[in-house]
């Protein structure tokens, strides 16, 4: 290759790539200092100039480095946002009940309707077809209203001697003064009654009998205590009896007609209305109304004596139907229910319960 080229090529080299500067000045020094032609030296020389002339001042725009397309800054794999725990579905709070807008004009006192208390006597609704009573007395058309088993007020028994009574006997059918032994029992914390046994019976007997009987009267509801003051307990074969706040037993039906068939505590429901409940009820104007609007009696000793008997005769009815309905028969307590629907009304709204003596 003739020099000239070659130091072309080495300027070539230099153009191209300022970093071979040192190289192809050795190269030139090289060349330069082996023989040649005038005209070659002469081309030498020519490149030798060029080659160390300045570059121009402007600083060549430094090709901006190409900016290396940012390799697409790989997206981080968006960390998959975990599938938030579902929220348990909110209650939905129940659509409060709206509230009516208050009436500034006062409510109208409703008309009484069936049922209502406020007016008895325009609440009852008349009995259709009443028919006959389907009973000849109700004391006896269940031993299960009450029984022996339930609980009963009556705490203690305390003896006070013998004292000058005035006491009704059945046998004699009149009032007599006995020197009889006298009983204070206690139902609940502080109800008292005083128990008068007739003589007839030593001190031991009339304990006796006064202690079976407190017993028995303890089960009434305590509004059947309302008047209630004394028990007389005679022997003899009659009927019991109520009244003159009073409760009387002639000891042979006492255990034989009563307590033996089981319906002891029925039959103290029935006298202890005589004596509590007669003289608030059996004239007041709502009951009669509702005597008329059932138009039929529960009994035949109710129907037989009204004013006397049917408050007492519906009483324990009422109490079965009302509190005790699982011990009677279905049958029975429909019965009741069709047949003096006002009177069970009436009793629904005096305010009675079957709780004893507190």
């Amino acid at each position: 290759m003739a020099l000239v080229d070659l130091v072309g090529w080495a300027m070539m080299l230099r153009r191209r790539d300022r970093s071979m500067k040192a190289l192809t000045t050795a190269l030139l020094v090289v060349v330069l200092a082996s023989g040649c032609s005038n005209t070659e030296s002469d081309r030498v020389a020519e490149l030798e100039l060029e080659m160390n002339a300045e570059e121009p001042t402007a600083t060549p725009t430094t090709e901006p480095t190409p900016t290396t397309e940012p390799t697409p800054t790989t997206e981080p794999t968006p960390t998959t946002e975990p599938e938030p725990t579902a929220q348990p579905t909110p209650t939905t709070e129940p659509e409060p009940t709206a509230q009516p807008a208050p009436t500034t004009e006062p409510t109208p006192t409703p008309k009484p309707t069936p049922g209502d208390c406020a007016d008895l006597a325009n609440s009852y609704v008349p009995v259709e077809n009443p028919g006959v009573p389907p009973f000849s007395g109700t004391l006896w058309i269940s031993p299960d209203i009450m029984s022996a088993s339930d609980p009963t007020s009556f705490i203690e028994l305390e003896y006070s001697g013998q004292k000058d009574r005035t006491m009704f006997d059945r046998r004699t059918a009149q009032f007599g003064t006995v020197n009889a032994h006298i009983f204070q029992a206690r139902y609940g914390t502080s109800t008292m009654v005083e128990i008068q046994v007739n003589p007839e019976f030593d001190v031991a007997n009339a304990e006796q009998e006064a202690l079976f009987y407190a017993t028995a009267i303890g089960r009434m509801p305590a509004f059947l205590f309302t008047d209630l003051e004394t028990v007389w307990i005679h022997a003899g074969d009659k009927p019991a009896g109520g009244g003159n706040n009073n409760l009387l037993i002639h000891t042979g039906w006492g255990r034989q007609q009563y307590a033996d068939q089981g319906f002891l505590e029925e039959l103290f429901l029935h006298e202890g209305a005589h004596t509590s409940l007669d003289s608030r009820h059996a004239l007041d104007p709502a009951w009669r109304a509702a005597q008329q609007a059932d138009g039929n009696f529960l009994s035949i000793y109710a129907r037989d004596y009204p004013e006397r008997e049917d408050v007492a005769e519906s009483i324990g009815p009422w109490l079965a139907v009302r509190f005790f309905r699982d011990r009677i028969d279905s049958t029975l307590a429909e019965q009741i229910e069709a047949t003096i629907p006002n009177r069970l009304h009436y009793f629904d709204c005096a305010g009675l319960t079957p709780n004893t003596v507190p």
